[in-house]
């Protein structure tokens, strides 16, 4: 039977739903990157639920989505990450992952997405849950190297062989495990005969990310002035304790110049040539002298 009008309609929303939530990630990384996470793992289930349509391109058309995302993610590290080693570590492993998505769609060997893990992903989401609870600079280069091999090894690695290589549906097994159901039972049966189970699941997912939400929202703001400054400075939290500064023109310079500067320097601005034009910009030591006093 043809697709009908209500099957695009299903798809035109789950891919416009896996284009904008991940929008939401550089201002709100760790609900947005969760969100787009789910998106992820129940779009195909969506489709062969309320849909009619061919899945036999579904690999293709979620491995492209999957790197839409995690771009966002990765640009996300440049904008709000202050470990400079933490940084370094999503680097490699976003492209890392990168070539291995590249690689696949050429053979479609499916070994290929085992051999090169998405670890980028957790690695993100554990950093972003770290900065909710402390500050993410004092971690130690061990401690973020441990947590990625963790990450790589005992999540990541079975989660990839039990998709690609076993070729195991979670659904199935969430349906057989959870529901005492047989795999081929359709999701709307299910829904019909336990619709509290789906309902309490849904409202439990909502309040988790506005939780999340909530706590991202706590932290410090872009600008802000010294004690005895009357300049507000992008990056100024990062003055305070630091050997040395350097002061750039708008704030993608001090984020893209931050990721390069040895540990101890920090790249601030007061955003834009109009702010440095009507003030004139203090030498980095007379920058670093003011934090000191004022935190003195």
């Amino acid at each position: 039977m043809d697709p009908s009008a209500a099957d695009y309609t299903v798809f035109g929303l789950v891919v416009a739903a896996r284009l904008l939530v991940p929008l939401l990630i550089p201002w709100y990384p760790l609900p947005g990157v969760v969100a787009a996470l789910v998106l992820d793992a129940v779009d195909q289930t969506l489709f062969q639920s309320f849909t009619r349509l061919p899945l036999d391109g579904y690999q293709s058309y979620d491995k492209a989505l999957d790197v839409y995302y995690l771009s966002i993610a990765y640009i996300s590290t440049l904008r709000n990450w202050t470990n400079h080693f933490a940084f370094s570590v999503a680097r490699f492993l976003f492209y890392y992952r990168l070539v291995g998505v590249a690689l696949f769609e050429l053979p479609e060997w499916r070994l290929l997405l085992f051999v090169f893990p998405n670890t980028f992903e957790y690695f993100f989401i554990w950093y972003e849950a770290v900065v909710l609870w402390r500050d993410p600079r004092p971690l130690r280069r061990a401690t973020i190297a441990g947590a990625a091999a963790a990450i790589w090894i005992l999540i990541k690695l079975p989660q990839e062989f039990w998709l690609h290589i076993a070729r195991l549906d979670l659904t199935d097994v969430l349906k057989t495990a959870l529901f005492r159901a047989p795999p081929e039972t359709t999701w709307g049966h299910l829904f019909a005969a336990l619709p509290g189970v789906f309902v309490g699941a849904v409202v439990g997912a909502v309040g988790l990310l506005l939780l999340l939400a909530r706590l991202a929202g706590r932290r410090l703001p872009k600008y802000m002035m010294l004690r005895g400054s009357r300049t507000a400075l992008f990056n100024a939290d990062l003055l305070v304790g630091a050997r040395g500064a350097v002061v750039v023109e708008g704030e993608f310079d001090a984020m893209l110049l931050g990721q390069f500067l040895p540990d101890g320097w920090a790249a601030v601005t007061m955003g834009g040539a109009g702010a440095a034009a009507r003030r004139p910009l203090p030498g980095p030591r007379a920058v670093v002298a003011r934090v000191q006093r004022a935190c003195a």
